[in-house]
């Protein structure tokens, strides 16, 4: 038999969704103004976004333009 592996809280990279700006823009911090202009230079130069969060959990730690960091 398989053991059940909580994904519970542990950190995953996934692409931008739609919903994720207006989090974003409505956190009002330094570290939201810096993703803002991520966002807009990755949208400027048609470049996929990345966010680094949680699952199960809808808090964003970091956005970033390539997978790896």
């Amino acid at each position: 038999m398989r053991k059940y592996k909580s994904k519970f809280m542990k950190p995953y990279i996934r692409k931008l969704k739609a919903g994720d700006l207006k989090r974003i823009t409505s956190q009002m911090t330094f570290q939201a103004l810096l993703n803002e202009c991520i966002i807009d230079y990755a949208r400027q130069y048609k470049k996929q976004v990345y966010v680094l969060t949680f699952a199960g959990s809808r808090d964003i730690l970091d956005v970033s333009m390539n997978k790896k960091s």
